[in-house]
């Protein structure tokens, strides 16, 4: 049995606003946060791409290569092995404090298709 977590609560209202900007979540580490976007994707979203910058050094310098949402979008999918779409996929980038071009990830307001990019910061 799991616990249903009022950040997930949280996160549904964020999903619907109808200002929705890029999320980022910020917290002590190991306490849940990348468990609760992955769990919140599964409910909300079609499809979840998760990214691990630690685990995947080499998204660094893809990211560093274009700030372009379009290139960051391309680079994404082929890394995921599945395709990005809007108002459906969820991207959770997971330790990557250090990156900053995942704002352009997704669009400033909702829109029908907008992107939805979270961050996960240590």
């Amino acid at each position: 049995m799991e616990i249903q977590r009022e950040i997930i609560n949280t996160l549904k209202t964020w999903q619907n606003s109808r200002r929705r900007k890029p999320l980022v979540l910020q917290g002590a580490r190991q306490v849940g946060k990348s468990w609760a976007l992955k769990r919140f994707g599964k409910e909300c979203f079609d499809n979840v791409a998760y990214f691990n910058f630690d685990t995947m050094p080499a998204l660094k310098t893809d990211f560093a290569r274009s700030k372009s949402p379009a290139d960051i979008i391309k680079v994404l999918t082929l890394t995921a092995g599945t395709d990005i779409l809007p108002e459906r996929t969820l991207i959770i980038v997971d330790e990557g404090s250090d990156l900053h071009y995942i704002e352009g990830c997704t669009a400033p307001t909702y829109s029908e298709s907008s992107l939805h990019a979270a961050v996960v910061e240590i």
